[in-house]
């Protein structure tokens, strides 16, 4: 005889076991769970069993002056963290955005100066070079054209070229790592020398 009474809990639990399966399934795949990082920064959510770091990319711009060494763009920051600090031009990569096409729209955003060429200078992506999260930038060089005049927009309060000793003698107080980026600048284009003495 076919037990009605049976058949219902059996169909209860195997619901109750199909629920739990999908959701620990849904958390495996994207994990919401709240909790801070080693720095105490939030930490972003899973993507699969991985959590990722978010892209940037910064403007390294220079323009050829009458000393030993070039000058350099550089933007003072309208925004957290860091507002008040000067910084290169950049910003997040959109999605579906490849890095060098990210960084010649961010310095037409901030600087409304428009790149003609990039190359790769160095990738940092110290876990706390941002105190809002882990966030990894690909810095370039990029070149403008020569008479090209920086007019802050978007985030950037201002933006002009600047004599590069004057930074390197203030790269302690740059925003994020750019004080390091700076000195990477100099060893790229072999004037520390020059910045030095004068």
């Amino acid at each position: 005889m076919f037990n009605f009474k049976r058949f219902t809990t059996l169909k209860i639990v195997l619901n109750l076991i199909f629920i739990i399966s999908l959701a620990i399934l849904i958390a495996y795949m994207v994990d919401t769970t709240e909790g801070k990082d080693q720095y105490g920064r939030p930490l972003p959510p899973k993507i699969g069993k991985y959590r990722v770091p978010f892209l940037t990319a910064d403007a390294v711009v220079l323009r050829k002056s009458e000393k030993a060494f070039p000058d350099i763009l550089m933007i003072t920051r309208g925004d957290e963290p860091f507002t008040g600090s000067l910084a290169f031009p950049g910003g997040h990569i959109d999605y579906n955005e490849d890095p060098e096409v990210g960084v010649l729209r961010e310095l037409e955003e901030e600087c409304n100066i428009k790149g003609t060429k990039v190359e790769l200078l160095t990738v940092r992506g110290a876990p706390d070079r941002d105190p809002r999260r882990h966030t990894v930038s690909i810095v370039y060089l990029v070149k403008v054209p020569s008479d090209a005049e920086p007019k802050a927009g978007d985030d950037a309060a201002t933006a002009k070229f600047y004599p590069l000793n004057e930074i390197w003698k203030k790269r302690a107080t740059l925003a994020f790592d750019h004080g390091k980026i700076i000195e990477t600048v100099v060893d790229h284009l072999k004037v520390k020398d020059a910045i030095e003495k004068d």
